[in-house]
């Protein structure tokens, strides 16, 4: 799963974005004239006296009063009469829900862009676009239950298969039991199936025959591999390389 990686834009480069932009756009005007006049309803608050524990009640209420100014229709007037941005306002038939929501908005995304192989998801062959998907779902999941793929090799070349898709089988497979429905040698011997059940169709059936027989067996069974090597092509390679890499030797 390691071939997929998210890259997800840091904070920092954003704001480094927003204050290279400059100041002095409609947004930041706002929020200093919001700024100001906040202030300035709190200057109109006495704060200063000898009794100030008699007088908090007072204090409390003018805080509100503040902060009921800023939600208020009042307020809004006063904003956007002062700055160049009320005729927009206007035309554009904003509320005042789309002002506050445009003014607290968060000023930074999270950009994410899902590669592989150092490849956007854009610019990958419809193969590789199937097992990007694939990658992801086997990651994310966490059922135990057993899990039925047909022919996940589509659109794949061997190479592909055998490097991105065995590996990640045989990990699954550790905790949750994989059929596979599939074409590929690749994907039937080096991922160590411990159960192949292989189909065959008779074009002209012999006399009291079924025109579909299944084989089952294990890969050390000997016609289980001999069919895998007739049907399957590259099947004897396949063969050849697990053996090699687990030291085996079967007989013929």
């Amino acid at each position: 799963m390691q071939d997929i990686e998210v890259n997800v834009e840091k904070l920092w480069e954003v704001e480094e974005r927003i204050i290279n932009h400059g100041s002095g756009n409609a947004q930041e005007k706002i929020h200093e004239e919001l700024k100001n006049r906040f202030i300035d309803k709190l200057q109109d608050i006495n704060v200063i006296g000898e009794n100030q524990e008699d007088r908090k009640d007072e204090h409390i209420k003018g805080i509100k009063g503040c902060v009921e100014y800023i939600y208020s229709e009042e307020f809004m007037t006063d904003i956007f009469g002062s700055t160049k941005t009320k005729d927009n306002v206007v035309k554009k038939n904003y509320t005042i829900t789309d002002i506050y929501n445009w003014l607290l908005d968060d000023y930074y995304q999270v950009n994410y862009a899902i590669k592989f192989k150092n490849r956007p998801l854009g610019a990958l062959s419809p193969g590789q676009k199937g097992l990007v998907l694939m990658k992801i779902f086997l990651l994310l999941d966490n059922e135990n239950k057993p899990l039925l793929i047909d022919q996940p090799e589509d659109n794949l070349d061997n190479k592909s298969v055998f490097k991105d898709l065995v590996n990640d089988f045989k990990e699954i497979k550790k905790k949750r039991q994989i059929i596979i429905a599939t074409h590929n040698p690749n994907l039937v011997v080096n991922t160590d199936s411990e159960q192949v059940i292989v189909a065959r169709f008779d074009d002209v059936p012999a006399k009291d025959k079924p025109r579909i027989m299944y084989t089952c067996g294990s890969l050390e069974n000997k016609e289980i591999r001999k069919l895998v090597c007739d049907i399957l092509e590259g099947g004897d390679q396949a063969f050849i390389k697990r053996e090699q890499r687990y030291s085996l030797k079967f007989d013929e």
